[in-house]
């Protein structure tokens, strides 16, 4: 997403630091961010298919010819419920 859209959903700096944190001896579990497009309900609602999809395009379909940009329409919606935290040259 970087290459295109400007922008990471997860900060790269964020998740070296988690990665080189130490254990606590109290913690708290879980993720630290929330990813509403890991909830089933909206990735239905949105028909969202992820990067992780193999051959996504094949499987989305837009109302133009070219389908090399069949992709873009779940990256949108990814852009879009991220819209908040994008920063503000990007999203203009």
């Amino acid at each position: 997403m970087m290459t295109e859209y400007g922008f990471e959903l997860s900060e790269s700096w964020l998740v070296e630091k988690l990665e080189n944190t130490k254990w606590p001896e109290k913690s708290i579990q879980g993720t630290p961010w929330y990813a509403i497009m890991c909830n089933p309900v909206y990735v239905e609602g949105f028909a969202w298919l992820g990067p992780h999809v193999k051959d996504r395009g094949l499987y989305i379909k837009d109302t133009d010819d070219d389908p090399d940009n069949n992709h873009q329409q779940s990256d949108v919606v990814s852009v879009l419920m991220n819209l908040g935290s994008i920063p503000d040259f990007v999203a203009s």
